[in-house]
């Protein structure tokens, strides 16, 4: 798990995913996970307030996932943000926060 305080990067909520945790891979620090159907990044210890930002940006890598929904949460209120990726390269994404209409950026 990343070592930050007030976030997990493998909270268990009963998802098939198996998560690696943090791995240094080609020299740069991911997260990996594996069988993924469903995954989460907990802040809820440290709530951020994204309310200012406009993007977020996030890399991707996979041999076969080809698209991922991508959602922020805030007490129980989200939307999910399709994104398409190409198999067997990185992916940087950039998701404009506007389109997360549901969830309190605050």
């Amino acid at each position: 798990t990343a070592a930050v305080a007030g976030f997990d990067s493998c909270p268990n909520w009963g998802q098939a995913t198996v998560c690696a945790g943090e791995q240094t891979i080609a020299g740069n620090k991911s997260l990996k996970y594996s069988n993924l159907n469903y995954e989460g990044l907990d802040w809820s210890a440290t709530a951020q307030n994204v309310s200012t930002k406009s993007t977020l940006h996030i890399d991707f890598w996979s041999p076969d996932v080809t698209s991922v929904k991508v959602s922020i949460i805030s007490a129980g209120k989200e939307n999910a943000v399709t994104q398409t990726l190409t198999t067997g390269v990185w992916n940087g994404v950039d998701i404009d926060l506007a389109q997360y209409t549901v969830p309190d950026k605050t």
